[in-house]
């Protein structure tokens, strides 16, 4: 498991007691602690991938660009990164199009957004 996440032992113990550390139902439960960190680290790559992505394409994916080839590709990337963080199909380039003011507030962090 390790190995698929690209987490070191230690790292992934660090993270793992973290976890437990700052939500009690996790506090005693270390099996259920280890799974969340597990299921976690994915989705934290994921999210930081997109916002890279984002950042990349942030000049591109701007109101005046709309209707270009490069709007287009831009939101059909978007799209990808954002379907790597919730499941495939979730996004496509219209959606990415149609919620830009949305997408643009999750990828600088915003919780709501997301």
């Amino acid at each position: 498991m390790l190995a698929e996440l690209g987490m070191s032992e230690d790292a992934f113990d660090d993270y793992t007691n973290e976890l437990q550390k700052n939500n009690s139902n996790l506090k005693d439960n270390e099996e259920l602690a280890q799974k969340v960190a597990a299921a976690q680290i994915p989705i934290h790559r994921n999210v930081k991938k997109a916002a890279e992505i984002f950042a990349d394409n942030a000049d591109v994916l701007d109101e005046a660009n709309r209707g270009t080839e490069d709007f287009s590709a831009a939101c059909s990337t978007m799209a990808d990164a954002l379907n790597d963080v919730f499941g495939e199909g979730a996004f496509d380039a219209e959606t990415v199009s149609g919620n830009l003011e949305t997408v643009k507030k999750a990828m600088e962090g915003d919780i709501e957004a997301l």
